[in-house]
């Protein structure tokens, strides 16, 4: 391989993801899926933007919002701003501005092109997707959502699962026919609220709505839960799982998002917090032990040595270290904690020939 360890796929700017799907695959039908309110359009767009900004032409055929929506969404967005202050009158500040200014600038240059005119047939989506790819150079086409597709076929006029199925087969079709991806957004049906316990709210694949076939035509299923919505007295609101519940191209897998609700975005969360945003709450738990061992080795040796009380308390939850120096009958013992230094000449310190305390020990 030229290049080891680069996905095949276009990427979908979340690199979790991109790792367990091996990019967005050319000629797949991947279907994101959820239950009402979740958000599953914003999943969709977050995707999209992600890729339009890195300069590959993508189209989107929204049968639920209109563009000025979803431009609104993705303009606020990208510049941080909360879109409940704007509808309710507050005015912007100089700094949001300016951020709104520079993400309409790159928008306005990405390569993203929607369709929102609704009651759409499956016919019409494949004969539009084709004209993008052709006069456009559409690497990859977003569909919000399978069931407000229709179809006209005199099999599917008396049965609603006949038509999803036919609409699944379709947009399976269009991705082989164009080569390229084909995100899906589809519904869960109620049952994924009926389960109880630690299992409430948690999808799998077999909750798809309407048709199983949307199960069997899919390459990639993606089903979005949030825990918050289910049991809020025990998550946070920010919480969000992407659940790999079907991948032709890989191995299946959980990954763990930020979902922030006023920006209408997604966001991978980080293995670890970075140290700028470090707190005692979210200091892992192996860090957390180690500095309490060490706070309390720091607090018997202040103890043994005579510290003020002042010194005792800062010490309580600071760190220590222990340095020799000179020779033999100049030693003396170091102690830093909390930006106090403290050095305890040789007459307070054990003398050779006595148990010595672990506390001293090189």
């Amino acid at each position: 391989m030229n290049n080891p360890g680069a996905i095949k796929g276009i990427s979908s700017g979340y690199r979790r993801l991109d790792l367990t799907l091996d990019g967005l695959q050319p000629g797949a039908m991947i279907v994101l899926a959820a239950r009402p309110g979740v958000g599953k359009t914003a999943a969709l767009v977050n995707i999209l933007t992600n890729i339009c900004l890195g300069g590959t032409p993508v189209g989107m055929f929204s049968l639920e919002m209109p563009k000025s929506q979803l431009l609104e969404r993705i303009l606020y967005g990208m510049a941080g701003i909360n879109s409940d202050d704007i509808r309710r009158g507050r005015p912007m500040t100089v700094g949001q501005q300016q951020h709104f200014t520079a993400a309409v600038r790159k928008i306005t240059a990405a390569p993203l092109h929607i369709d929102d005119e609704s009651s759409l047939t499956i016919d019409s989506i494949r004969a539009r997707g084709r004209r993008m790819v052709r006069e456009h150079g559409v690497k990859c086409i977003g569909v919000d959502y399978l069931q407000l597709v229709r179809s006209t076929t005199q099999q599917a006029r008396g049965s609603r699962e006949r038509e999803v199925s036919e609409i699944s087969a379709g947009l399976k079709s269009l991705a082989k026919e164009l080569n390229i991806p084909v995100l899906v957004l589809a519904q869960l049906n109620r049952d994924v609220e009926k389960r109880a316990g630690n299992a409430k709210g948690k999808p799998v694949v077999s909750d798809l709505r309407d048709s199983g076939s949307i199960e069997q035509d899919a390459d990639q299923i993606i089903m979005i839960h949030r825990p918050y919505m289910y049991k809020p007295d025990k998550h946070d609101p920010t919480e969000a799982q992407w659940i790999i519940g079907k991948n032709r191209f890989g191995r299946l897998g959980r990954i763990q998002f930020r979902w922030t609700a006023e920006l209408t975005k997604y966001e991978e969360k980080q293995k670890y917090p970075s140290p700028t945003n470090e707190t005692p709450q979210t200091i892992p738990a192996k860090k957390q032990a180690d500095a309490a061992r060490k706070a309390r080795i720091l607090q018997t040796a202040l103890n043994a040595s005579g510290g003020s009380q002042k010194e005792r308390q800062t010490c309580r939850a600071g760190t220590w270290h222990q340095r020799q120096t000179g020779s033999r009958r100049t030693r003396q013992q170091h102690y830093q904690c909390s930006g106090i230094r403290r050095t305890l000449p040789s007459s307070r310190r054990p003398h050779s020939g006595t148990s010595r305390s672990p506390i001293w020990q090189d």
